[in-house]
């Protein structure tokens, strides 16, 4: 091979350096150019989604603050908090259907007006409350659930939040 190349002619040899020259500093510029960009491309990723999962993270804790104020003002609003402290603190006082309905219709304004709130579930000892529009499963019992025995170890806890399987 070496004794043809030297026997070609000056313009040949010319060529097939030029060629050997032009396809190395291809080579090494692809290469260089594939790994800068790669790199400028994965570190674009990174940012973007880091400043994704912010603005996530603030719109999230937004709309739960905002939920929470909704869920206290309800607990202090006094047309739910007096009727509900007479039937739970009265003995006297049996299920009140204008008080079940009164909370129906509170929870049922929360859950429609919010697109993270799918129901809500009110558990006293002396009775439940919900917005009867979901179909209760009566295979669970809510006293069994994780959620209920973490409240009752955690007796401070007013409201929680969970999923519809809580077992």
């Amino acid at each position: 091979m070496k004794n043809k190349f030297n026997n070609s002619s000056l313009k040949k040899k010319i060529i097939v350096t030029f060629c050997t020259i032009l396809m190395i500093n291809v080579l090494v510029t692809g290469s260089a150019y594939y790994v800068f960009s790669n790199q400028d491309t994965v570190s674009d990723f990174q940012r973007n989604s880091s400043d994704m999962v912010r603005q996530i993270e603030i719109y999230l804790g937004d709309k739960i603050s905002d939920l929470t104020q909704r869920v206290t003002a309800f607990g202090n609003n006094l047309s739910f908090t007096n009727p509900m402290n007479t039937f739970l603190l009265d003995e006297q006082t049996d299920w009140n259907p204008v008080l079940a309905g009164n909370v129906a219709s509170m929870i049922s304004e929360i859950t429609m007006s919010d697109e993270f709130v799918d129901s809500m579930y009110i558990y006293t000892e002396k009775g439940i409350f919900d917005d009867y529009l979901l179909i209760r499963r009566r295979d669970m019992e809510f006293t069994d659930t994780v959620m209920y025995q973490y409240m009752k170890k955690n007796p401070e806890m007013k409201e929680s939040w969970g999923s519809r399987r809580w077992k």
